[in-house]
């Protein structure tokens, strides 16, 4: 048996800036945590006030979970008074207008980002770029690949293997949608919010006795435009294929919105850029590479694999705990090492299916859903999967990775899930935004009493000073935006 010594894991942690009212703040990117458009670690996504924070890959949850525990602390002495919403789905207390788009400077580089997230509220609007998540890097070591493949691996087996560890991820899934799920709750003013599991109970907001992650429901990021488009992972040629052709193919409803000469969209293909595939697993190359993530995966193969489905958890002061870390870890090498079977169109549709009645319905009594063909009960299906998520842990001895999967299980057999603790605690509350805030100052507060290394401290402000430096050198750079954009086109 190939013994797994670690693997590699890092963290993207959208988060919301808020004001003491919940609602966004229009305020510009701080500059004391440096520029957007070059810092490593700390950026901003869709909106001017939606931080994105990076970790560097770790090989253990400790040492991971220290890392972003130190980002949160420089990013809470950047934003005074702001507050962080905790929350994956944002508070509106009025029709979502005028969110503020995250701004990059005036470099040609800088304003095809600005363009390409005015093109995704132009598409999708602006209620769903508002809504934050937590991204999971994962990847094993080059010596396991040499131990497991009994050779210096090559590529095109390690890009196979992290392919079918993708395969099995969107079969599966659904496990993490049911556990992790931290968005029964809703601003009423987001779309396809019908059916009596909603009830109104405060500030505006909308929660549901069924749902486990409306975030990545057809509320949030799985509505009808997106969820079309779907790249094929059963070879790096399929995926590669329809990627280029999502890249390539003018869409007709986005061209009727027109934009492009006003720099509105940056075009008005099916995606604008790779990064618009909102699927819940992908495929990537190294970062490493200088090249377009599509050119990158063509030359040299898959390198990790970037799961998109977990919500934020609002129980913890980073976005996710260590138990979780642990748990999801299991879940990718298990994953890894299940039957290596490709997906057909008739178990594509099943699984898109499943996981949309997961993330809306999946708390409801007696859950049904369809798994190779046939219609069994969701909790049971579940403890099947666990059972074998748990032979896998014992068969390769991850005894780091045990404790938190019992955890886990425990909390799965009580049917006390992420979204179930969250529902039996708002519906309490006669003011969620109170809840929300009031838990957001003790995290802050938590999160200034850690014993933190001056040297990382001091590391983060060289960052911050060294990435607007870079962002100038960028900006001497003279081209237009117009051949900026016309570089990058697909050739």
């Amino acid at each position: 048996m190939t013994q797994i010594n670690c693997c590699l894991k890092g963290i993207e942690k959208e988060t919301l800036r808020v004001d003491r009212s919940g609602s966004i703040v229009s305020t510009p990117h701080p500059a004391y945590l440096g520029s957007a458009l070059t810092h490593p670690f700390i950026t901003t996504d869709y909106s001017e006030a939606l931080l994105e924070l990076v970790t560097a890959p770790h090989q253990t949850a400790l040492d991971l979970e220290k890392f972003l525990s130190h980002l949160h602390h420089y990013v809470y002495q950047g934003i005074g008074e702001e507050k962080l919403w905790i929350m994956s789905m944002p508070y509106f207390s009025d029709l979502p207008k005028n969110i503020p788009i995250a701004e990059y400077g005036n470099s040609a580089k800088g304003l095809f980002k600005t363009i390409y997230r005015r093109g995704l509220a132009k598409r999708y609007g602006e209620a769903m770029q508002a809504i934050a998540g937590v991204h999971f890097n994962f990847s094993f070591t080059e010596q396991f690949f040499q131990s497991f493949f009994g050779e210096e691996p090559q590529q095109d087996k390690v890009t196979d293997f992290y392919l079918n560890l993708a395969r099995n991820f969107k079969r599966y899934s659904f496990v993490l949608l049911y556990l992790f799920g931290a968005s029964p709750i809703v601003s009423k003013h987001y779309k396809n919010l019908q059916g009596e599991e909603y009830k109104l109970i405060s500030d505006s907001m909308l929660v549901s006795n069924q749902a486990t992650s409306l975030r990545m429901s057809n509320i949030g990021y799985n509505n009808s435009s997106i969820s079309q488009i779907y790249c094929s992972l059963n070879s790096m040629d399929n995926y590669i294929s329809d990627l280029t052709a999502a890249l390539s193919k003018e869409d007709s409803e986005f061209k009727n919105l027109g934009g492009r000469e006003d720099l509105e969209q940056i075009n008005y293909k099916r995606l604008q850029i790779e990064n618009e595939y909102y699927s819940n697993v992908r495929p990537k190359p190294s970062s490493q590479f200088t090249l377009r993530p599509l050119l990158a995966l063509k030359k040299y193969g898959v390198h990790y694999i970037e799961i998109r489905s977990l919500d934020l958890n609002p129980y913890s002061e980073i976005g996710i705990s260590k138990e979780q870390l642990h748990f999801v870890e299991a879940f990718l090498i298990f994953c890894a090492f299940c039957e290596n079977k490709h997906i057909q169109s008739g178990e594509l549709d099943e699984i898109q299916r499943r996981d949309l009645e997961v993330a809306l319905h999946g708390r409801k009594r007696d859950m049904q859903v369809i798994y190779d063909g046939q219609l069994v009960n969701l909790h049971a299906l579940i403890k099947e999967i666990m059972h074998s998520i748990e032979k896998t842990i014992d068969a390769f001895e991850l005894k780091d990775l045990k404790k938190s999967f019992e955890y886990w299980t425990h909390r799965f057999n009580e049917k006390f899930s992420l979204s179930q603790e969250l529902y039996d605690e708002l519906v309490k509350e006669k003011s969620i935004i109170d809840w929300v805030l009031e838990k957001s100052d003790r995290y802050k507060e938590k999160v200034a009493s850690y014993d933190l290394d001056d040297a990382m401290t001091e590391s983060f402000n060289l960052l911050a000073k060294s990435s607007i430096a870079e962002q100038k050198q960028i900006e001497q750079k003279e081209i237009s935006i117009f051949d900026y954009i016309k570089e990058q086109e697909l050739k």
